[in-house]
């Protein structure tokens, strides 16, 4: 799953080919299936509009991505079907939005209500074809403005560089890290507006979890509602990251426990200790790689303990 940010700003088209080839190549390589979404930076890059780069990720065989067309905003909201290994059931159903860019204020977009409706619709069929409710994910870029709810703290009054505002909800920056499973190393950057998408998934009661990759830095994994809202760091050296979390993740489903699933960020750092010539060719060493990663046990275990003292403050 590529959840968005794939390509940055080239001037050409052919400029943007090129980084797609190197990218879906490792996939079309390998034979493994892979799914695409679209970020803010995806359409910044003014040689390719997000429906010319789905028609040119879909000329790779490896792709299953679909282009909806005039059908719903964005470009690539659609549903693969997860079959169980002898493929005659549907095990699982892997969601793919389109959360677009930004509005027209230049504030990050949302998924919007029509892609929302069409959700709700699709869910009710699978339902009413299984007998019973599909188990899911939700890939997309942006992050619901819920993570908000669930990670920061209210307070009564905004104070420029200290809140945060969403609705008539103010935050303050500082988060409760207790409740994170990861690393937060920038504020969530859900959109401006909220058309609803979170409380149709809750009422729907069949997304597990919503998966972005919109906030490069961060690993966290937090639930509220039943759903886990995970944030997947970024991988490339190409845009910005930090030395803590730049990876990708591992998911694995359980076809005999399909509402359970394992994930883990597997960053770079951790192929680095495992792989000398591949440390090699990020400009790293195994030894080098292990102090980052120690650095990172530490980072983590200092914002348990802030998270606690955060708790306390706020408190009510």
């Amino acid at each position: 799953m590529l959840t968005g940010d794939n390509t940055k700003p080239y001037e050409t088209e052919e400029e943007t080919k090129k980084l797609i080839n190197a990218l879906m190549n490792i996939f079309e390589s390998r034979n493994i299936p892979v799914a695409v979404t679209f970020g803010n930076h995806d359409s910044e890059q003014g040689a390719m509009s997000r429906d010319d780069l789905m028609e040119y990720y879909n000329t790779f065989s490896c792709s299953v991505s679909v282009d909806d067309g005039e059908t719903l905003s964005g470009c690539g909201t659609y549903n693969i079907p997860v079959l169980s290994s002898n493929g005659e059931k549907l095990k699982f159903n892997l969601w793919v939005f389109d959360s677009g860019d930004y509005d027209e204020e230049g504030r990050y977009s949302c998924v919007k209500p029509d892609q929302i409706e069409w959700y709700k619709e699709t869910s009710e069929a699978l339902e009413a074809q299984e007998g019973k409710k599909v188990p899911s994910m939700v890939f997309q870029h942006m992050i619901v403005q819920e993570i908000w709810d669930e990670m920061f703290f209210k307070v009564p009054f905004y104070v420029d560089t200290l809140t945060e505002k969403y609705g008539d909800t103010i935050y303050f920056f500082g988060p409760d890290t207790s409740v994170l499973n990861g690393f937060l190393f920038e504020p969530p950057s859900p959109g401006y507006y909220n058309h609803g998408e979170f409380d149709a998934m809750v009422e729907r009661g069949d997304v597990l979890a919503i998966l972005v990759g919109h906030d490069h830095y961060n690993t966290y994994d937090v639930e509220s509602e039943g759903i886990r809202l995970i944030n997947t760091p970024g991988a490339s050296f190409n845009a910005y990251g930090t030395e803590f979390t730049r990876g990708s993740r591992l998911i694995t489903l359980h076809e005999d426990d399909p509402e359970n699933f394992d994930t883990e960020v597997i960053t770079v750092n951790d192929a680095a200790i495992l792989d000398k010539a591949f440390a090699e060719s990020v400009g790293t060493t195994p030894f080098e790689a292990a102090l980052w990663k120690g650095l990172g046990y530490i980072l983590l275990a200092l914002s348990e303990f802030s998270g606690i003292f955060a708790s306390l403050v706020f408190w009510d």
